[in-house]
């Protein structure tokens, strides 16, 4: 974690006049989800899963990226703020656990694993280099002050390390046990965190190891968390094609996101969307800033106009975007298959037919009127399977003779037919 960012509601305002947001972002739920955190509140906003597991450290850099380390240090990666998704650089060629990242001057990033060995990162690549042996214990998670000292916590203990000599000292024992998290504010003092179902904030001092708790934190495991960069926020603006929709079959509606003043695409976005006020999908733009998703239009959906939104809940680079139009619902085709029949003349068979929507789902308690040669030989409801039935008579003569299985339509649905044979010998 980096100096200045504290996990405490008291220090907001001091974070917002450092050049750091009030938002804590944050790793939960054992390393696999994204989680926002308003310091000022103590509101939870999970933000999604990062698509691995163990992700534990987390690190803003001072262009508002932020960084973790997946599967327990085996990958770099940076998380897409808006989504949750960890995006791997490459892989740490470390073959050591890893839970800690912290962003030195300059923004250099450094992590060390258990066994106190220090390294520096290489964001394009993310191969870590050793560079030190240090006697620290158990790394969990470490922060530099503003003289540029790097301070580590791990077994329960307090030290610190000079990443220019790798010279490292043991300071305190800490107070509290499981202590997972550490950040240094702009007036030196030590707030960290434990790790267990309801963990804390403490204030620590780093000289007695003494722990003072500031109050509690309402999710569990929290690990690697930072405090984001108070970054200039563009505008967005979303807008939405007017999708065909029909009942009862799949359409592809498409979203696009774009800054308001550039126009540039914003990409690596979630957007949500809603159908009548519930929600039906989400979807991730592409380096077009558009977003797609696939809806089929329920059967029972009362054909004429419906309410379609989507929504976009903003990042640190840009404010949220909304947009709602009235779209048209139009009644679904239907797919009517009619059975080849064979038949002696004079055999009692039956006609059946199958109805569908033009998804494939059957369309059940609807009338199929079956004519044999352009005549009506009577009617018969679809079954749960969409099968029609009819029971019929073949002519004496034998021949082959067409069959017509007609379906009239209905409040969601266009008519339909599907022609067959009957062939009597």
């Amino acid at each position: 974690m980096r100096a200045g960012r504290l996990v405490c509601a008291a220090v907001a305002l001091m974070l917002l006049s450092l050049g750091w947001s009030a938002d804590f972002y944050a790793t939960g739920a054992n390393g696999t989800t994204f989680v926002k955190i308003d310091s000022a509140t103590g509101a939870i906003t999970t933000i999604g899963e990062f698509g691995y597991t163990s992700t534990f450290a987390g690190e803003f850099t001072s262009d508002g990226t932020f960084w973790t380390l997946t599967e327990f240090g085996k990958n770099l990666a940076r998380v897409n703020t808006g989504t949750g998704a960890a995006t791997v650089v490459g892989p740490t060629g470390i073959q050591k656990s890893l839970a800690n990242l912290a962003a030195g001057p300059g923004d250099v990033l450094y992590s060390m694993d258990y066994d106190g060995i220090l390294y520096a990162v290489d964001f394009s690549t993310g191969a870590f280099s050793a560079m030190f042996d240090t006697p620290v214990e158990m790394a969990m998670d470490m922060d530099f002050d503003s003289s540029g000292t790097l301070w580590v916590v791990g077994s329960d203990k307090l030290w610190s390390v000079n990443v220019a000599t790798g010279v490292a000292q043991m300071i305190s024992s800490l107070s509290v046990p499981s202590v997972m998290g550490l950040a240094i504010d702009a007036g030196g003092k030590f707030i960290v965190t434990d790790w267990s179902a309801t963990p804390a904030l403490y204030e620590l001092n780093p000289q007695t190891g003494v722990t003072t708790m500031i109050g509690t934190i309402s999710v569990a495991h929290v690990h690697g968390g930072d405090f984001a960069p108070a970054l200039v926020r563009s505008a967005s603006r979303l807008t939405v094609p007017t999708p065909n929709l029909y009942v009862g079959r799949s359409t592809t509606m498409y979203a696009n996101l774009r800054e308001t003043g550039s126009l540039a695409p914003i990409q690596g976005a979630l957007v949500s969307f809603y159908f009548d006020g519930s929600a039906i999908g989400s979807a991730t733009t592409d380096e077009n800033g558009k977003a797609k998703l696939t809806f089929l239009v329920p059967e029972g959906t009362v054909v004429g106009p419906h309410r379609l939104q989507a929504r976009y809940a903003g990042d640190l680079f840009h404010f949220p975007a909304s947009v709602g139009k009235d779209v048209p619902v139009y009644k679904g085709p239907v797919k009517v298959r009619l059975s080849p029949k064979t038949a002696s003349p004079g055999q009692t068979i039956y006609l059946t037919a199958k109805l569908t929507n033009a998804s494939g789902q059957p369309l059940v308690g609807r009338t199929i009127s079956f004519k044999v040669q352009g005549v009506l030989v009577g009617t018969a409801l679809t079954n749960a399977n969409g099968v029609a039935a009819r029971r019929f008579t073949a002519p004496s003569t034998p021949g082959t003779y067409e069959v017509l299985a007609e379906f009239a339509g209905d409040a969601g649905h266009t008519s339909g037919s599907g022609a067959g044979t009957l062939t009597v010998g």
